[in-house]
């Protein structure tokens, strides 16, 4: 993502320092002391907004084109795209571009280093990537759940739900649930289709899927090409966080493939 952006390597740590600030302020290991969630959020949010505030102040009038020039230079009905809401939108997409395809990386590597028998299918056919793409996305569900607000009274399954009241729409159990998906709790390649909701859904579908689909399918061939095992060199750790279901450490030890 920063690579898209076209902004300095030197800057890379710190953006992804800012990003695990801003999606996971109840992490303890990304607080500052004295802080808590609401001021990591806050201040992690402000260094972002100056960084690319500063950053697309400078980009507006060259001739670039990484997404942050494209974008300073962008108009809307012949205006200009509004700062606040321009910087707002470089925000959204280092922190969700980061955060998300990290998590289901790491977590479908997780899930194929305790299931070797489906590394070495997907390894010997390599056509079965994409399925293994999409099923990577259902099992880790980077995001795990967002609110939204009820626009009108209605019920659901029996639950009555009024107009106003704010819901959590938890995306790991919709990915795991039983009416959908035959045994929900097991890493398949076969599921066809494979209507996760990983990326959401409607009108609130991820603006960056196609991305995120191309990065993990690359991943993913790169590694089976490259090396013949995984497995687990100690017990991964988990995020501290309720919207983002990801890993913060997966130690792994590896062999390389032996080439002839």
């Amino acid at each position: 993502i920063s690579w898209l952006l076209d902004v300095p390597r030197a800057d890379w740590p710190a953006l992804n320092q800012w990003s695990n600030a801003v999606v996971t302020p109840t992490d303890p290991d990304f607080r500052e002391l004295g802080e808590n969630p609401n001021d990591v959020r806050l201040r992690a949010s402000q260094s972002l907004y100056e960084y690319f505030g500063k950053l697309a102040e400078e980009r507006g009038h060259g001739d670039g084109d990484d997404l942050v020039s494209l974008l300073a230079r962008a108009q809307v009905d012949g205006e200009p795209i509004d700062a606040h809401v321009l910087v707002s939108y470089y925000l959204l997409l280092i922190t969700a571009g980061n955060e998300t395809t990290r998590s289901a990386l790491s977590g479908g590597l997780q899930a194929l280093t305790e299931r070797p028998a489906i590394w070495d299918e997907i390894a010997a056919d390599p056509t079965k990537v994409a399925a293994a793409s999409e099923e990577i996305l259902r099992w880790s569900t980077p995001i795990v759940q967002m609110a939204r607000t009820a626009t009108r009274d209605t019920e659901l399954r029996g639950q009555k739900i009024r107009k106003g009241e704010t819901l959590a729409l938890f995306y790991a159990s919709a990915n795991r649930d039983e009416r959908v998906f035959p045994e929900p709790f097991e890493f398949r390649l076969d599921r066809k289709p494979n209507p996760h909701l990983a990326f959401g859904i409607g009108e609130h579908f991820c603006v960056g899927a196609h991305l995120a689909r191309i990065e993990i399918r690359c991943m993913l061939e790169r590694l089976v090409s490259r090396f013949e095992r995984f497995e687990l060199a100690e017990t991964p750790t988990r995020l501290f966080a309720s919207s983002v279901g990801g890993l913060k450490t997966l130690q792994v030890r590896y062999a390389f493939k032996k080439t002839r």
